[in-house]
């Protein structure tokens, strides 16, 4: 299973990665899940789809929506991609689950792939600035932070104020009225960080910036 762009550190696989995945799977046998509901979302590069690759399509399972993409989360519109005799599959399980999408989400969805590709660009234009902005105050901060390359999340390490980050979070919040998510919630792995949206207005990030470098000059009086 794979999930780029990623969230939460908004970090993109490259092609040359891939290909090199694509080396030790194809011919397994093991099927391939690739979530890309970040693709449209990326910045300096362009997305790189699992899609490409010839050679595993018959192990490959694309999934993607319209929630990020065209900002329509609350119409939950998404789908599979993969070969006709997987969807087949997927359909046999999917009947007993849900019978489909409620009718005017698909016309509302119909309509964003149709009319919708100027609408992603200008809001890629808007994260980008955001992006940008909150990368440079993290960095400010003496954060160690990678800069995302998709999504509208980035991922700081505040390990070196409380290598909790669920407790980092409460005290943030309790004293500052901020809400991030704790880097444990995305496994052992993510401890010691914590994941920001920027999927706001700058103007409420820069709010969250300001509270979030208060908060780190005053930690040790807490």
């Amino acid at each position: 299973m794979f999930n780029y762009p990623s969230n939460p550190t908004g970090v993109t696989l490259k092609y040359e990665d891939m290909a090199s995945i694509v080396d030790v799977l194809k011919d397994t046998g093991i099927y391939i899940i690739s979530d890309e509901i970040y693709s449209e979302n990326v910045y300096e590069h362009k997305h790189r789809s699992f899609m490409e690759f010839q050679s595993i399509r018959s192990q490959l399972f694309v999934i993607n929506g319209l929630s990020k993409s065209h900002a329509i989360t609350g119409a939950r519109v998404g789908y599979i991609l993969s070969t006709s005799h997987l969807i087949e599959e997927v359909t046999t399980v999917h009947l007993y689950n849900s019978i489909c999408v409620a009718t005017p989400s698909q016309y509302g969805a119909i309509s964003a792939l149709k009319n919708g590709d100027e609408d992603i660009k200008k809001m890629n234009q808007s994260y980008l600035k955001r992006r940008d902005y909150i990368y440079d105050r993290i960095k400010k901060m003496n954060l160690s932070v990678t800069k995302p390359e998709g999504t509208f999340y980035i991922f700081p390490n505040i390990s070196q104020y409380n290598k909790d980050s669920f407790k980092f979070c409460t005290q943030l919040l309790e004293s500052e009225q901020l809400a991030v998510v704790p880097g444990k919630s995305f496994s052992e792995f993510g401890e010691g960080h914590i994941r920001m949206s920027f999927a706001c207005t700058m103007e409420e990030i820069e709010n969250a910036c300001d509270r979030l470098e208060r908060f780190l000059e005053n930690y040790g009086n807490k």
